[in-house]
């Protein structure tokens, strides 16, 4: 009768991380953080609004960050992602101003793009 084979769990784990490691680098798989995807045009700090503009494409957004910490670390020109804040979707009809409630009602309907 022969023997069974004993192969050590240091080996397999190795065996199992390495394979790991070559299908994210075949597949494609990005191993860092993401670049951030928009830039700080203006920050209004009463209103704790924030202009952001896509980097790829122009465009304007605005997001209202509720954190005073974080709100405070920002400065113009800095990167940024669209996460530090929450999308300003409804604004005024007569100023376009953002209706920080985020209601529509009959003064605030969704914002231009």
């Amino acid at each position: 009768m022969a023997t069974p084979v004993r192969i050590p769990l240091r080996g397999i784990r190795l065996v199992l991380v390495l394979c790991a490691m070559v299908c994210a680098t075949l597949s494609g798989v990005a191993l860092r953080a993401a670049e951030p995807c928009c830039t700080v045009v203006t920050i209004d700090r009463a209103k704790g609004v924030v202009t952001l503009r896509d980097t790829k494409t122009g465009k304007l957004e605005k997001v209202v960050v509720q954190n005073p910490a974080r709100l405070a670390k920002l400065s113009a020109g800095q990167a940024a992602d669209r996460s530090i804040g929450k999308r300003i979707r409804y604004c005024s009809i007569a100023t376009y101003e953002p209706c920080l409630d985020q209601e529509r009602t009959h003064n605030c309907q969704p914002c231009p793009d």
